[in-house]
């Protein structure tokens, strides 16, 4: 080997070896730089809920590194400076004289290459690349990667908590993304529809807006699984009356404006509604022989059926049957037919039917019927009058009068004197229609006042007024009300 060919070559091996190093070592201090900050991301994360704290550490990781490999690059060093670094072992810039005189043939560069070559090879063992701070680096770096590897599986609860939220504003996510989208298909329905619909039928629709749009508030202000949970079963609750209310005016724009097309349009959007709702778990009340929490005490011989939630307690013999909220008194046999809320009071024996919310009184032997035909389930006349009370249950059941009934008399529209007495005298404020007796008072149309109460029945599960598990009562006795 030539003079030059060995200056050449050890002047870039110890360059190359130069260049090894500080790559190495500005990737290390950038790399801890980024360990550094990855592990108090991840103290952050056991003091306060985040939940991408172990993802920011890793990218912090793995722009330290990056970050260092390029500053090491960009602080290679050239072979000249490789030269001038083999110097400082005590050669005296031999090395580097050696190396810029490489293209020369002179006598006089010979002789200095010559030089050069003796004194590197004679002291060859101090030619070494410079490692100051290196071992300290390294003693850092892996203090810093084994605390945040520690920390990423350390147990705990605010990081628990933190994942719990992240999962809970995905579902929130979820469900106002379902919101917009039937947002966006009621919209396209009322303006698709507009010359066919009526103002009412467009005041329905903007209701069902305006209503998901109140639910995706709520789920906005959602911060615990409860509160999601709440505000998901009222959001499944509004799905569900959606789908009903766009069939129910589907059927009225085919079988009454004789305008299928506009009915198609409703069953459709009534069909996104439904698959928008998710399926979920029906709580089943327990009881015997009743639906909904309640307390059924009988005393005596009859037949006693309770829907809803409240109190029955019957002495005497006859038939009761209640469905749906209100107080029930009963003294005496007979039978006493109660759907709906309000309060039925009877005294005596004799068969009383109440449909609807509100107040009937009957003392004395008779009928009462407060409005629409007869119940379903009438029983006959009590034997054994009996002495205690019977206060009904509360809770909204389903309407099964036989009759039709086109319109019902609202008593407190007008000034009534009613008076009786046990035994079935006095004088009454009803009198007779082709549907059976009714109240005196102004005629108003039977679908309008179930309208209203409908209306505010759903107005007061919204309000949370209505015990948890009712929803699906409620529904079902206005919907059987409308089948009727």
């Amino acid at each position: 080997m030539s003079d030059k060919e060995y200056i050449r070559n050890l002047v870039k091996k110890h360059k190359s070896k130069m260049n090894a190093v500080g790559i190495t070592r500005w990737t290390i201090i950038c790399l801890s730089a980024g360990l550094l900050a990855a592990l108090l991301v991840e103290l952050y994360s056991f003091i306060w809920p985040f939940y991408y704290a172990d993802i920011v550490a890793i990218v912090l990781m793995v722009l330290g590194a990056a970050a260092g490999l390029v500053i090491g690059f960009m602080k290679r060093k050239t072979e000249r400076e490789a030269a001038l670094d083999i110097d400082s072992a005590g050669f005296r810039e031999r090395i580097v004289t050696a190396y810029e005189g490489l293209d020369k043939d002179d006598a006089i560069y010979e002789i200095q290459r010559k030089d050069a070559v003796k004194a590197a090879k004679a002291g060859a063992s101090k030619i070494k690349v410079k490692r100051e701070g290196l071992p300290k680096l390294v003693c850092v770096f892996t203090f810093l990667f084994a605390a945040v590897i520690t920390s990423f599986f350390l147990p705990s609860k605010t990081k628990a908590r933190a994942k719990e939220i992240h999962i809970l504003n995905q579902k929130i996510d979820d469900k106002k993304d379902d919101i917009d989208d039937l947002k966006d298909e009621l919209d396209k329905l009322k303006d698709e529809l507009k010359d066919s619909l009526t103002d009412d039928e467009k005041k329905k629709i903007q209701d069902m807006i305006d209503s998901l749009e109140a639910s995706k508030q709520e789920l906005d202000k959602a911060e615990t699984q409860e509160e999601y949970d709440a505000a998901k079963d009222k959001l499944d609750f509004k799905l569900d009356d959606i789908s009903e209310k766009l069939d129910n005016m589907a059927n009225v724009k085919e079988k009454i404006d004789n305008d299928p097309d506009s009915a198609q349009r409703m069953r459709d959007a009534a069909q996104e509604a439904e698959k928008k709702k998710e399926d979920s778990t029906t709580e089943q009340n327990t009881g015997s022989g009743q639906q909904g929490g309640s307390t059924d005490t009988q005393q005596g011989g009859g037949t006693d059926t309770q829907q809803g939630g409240g109190t029955d307690t019957q002495q005497g013999g006859g038939t009761d049957t209640q469905q749906g909220g209100g107080t029930d008194t009963q003294q005496g046999g007979g039978t006493d037919t109660q759907q709906g809320g309000g309060t039925d009071t009877q005294q005596g024996g004799g068969t009383d039917t109440q449909q609807g919310v509100g107040t009937d009184t009957q003392q004395g032997g008779g009928e009462g019927q407060n409005p629409g035909g007869e119940g379903q389930n009438p029983g006959g006349e009590g034997q054994d009058p009996g002495t205690g009370q019977q206060p009904g249950g509360n809770g909204r059941g389903e309407g099964t009068a036989n009759n039709d009934h086109d319109y019902v008399s609202i008593p407190g529209s007008q000034d009534v004197d009613i008076e009786g007495n046990g035994s079935g005298t006095g004088e009454s404020g009803y009198g007779s229609t082709d549907n059976g007796p009714a109240w005196s008072g102004n005629h108003v149309n039977y679908d309008e006042v179930i309208g209203r109460y409908e209306q505010d029945a759903y107005e007061g599960i919204e309000s949370g007024k209505y015990p948890s598990g009712m929803e699906d009562v409620i529904k079902d006795y206005f919907g059987n009300l409308l089948e009727d």
